[in-house]
């Protein structure tokens, strides 16, 4: 996928790999979707993914304990600091 934000959005998707033995050989194929609306779903769904398996990853080694919300206002600085993903993610999707 690439460009979902940009003036032309396009997926690009399908089995293919671009290597010769799977374009030649097996029937792979690629399809470019010209559409903001599936580029937009696709890339909430990978980034969606991307969460899922570094939250799984991370609890593998974590001690669990139940979680608590926050009395103070401790957690905002990061969306607003231009270094952290989290604010890269919100002004993203704003």
């Amino acid at each position: 996928m690439c460009g979902f934000n940009s003036k032309d959005p396009v997926v690009y998707c399908g089995s293919s790999n671009l290597a010769s033995g799977g374009e030649a050989a097996n029937g792979d194929n690629l399809l470019g979707i010209y559409d903001e609306d599936i580029a937009t779903v696709f890339a909430i769904e990978a980034l969606a993914l991307v969460d899922h398996f570094h939250f799984r990853n991370q609890f593998q080694s974590a001690n669990p304990k139940p979680m608590d919300l926050h009395e103070d206002d401790k957690w905002v600085p990061k969306y607003y600091d231009p270094a952290d993903l989290y604010c890269v993610d919100r002004e993203l999707f704003r």
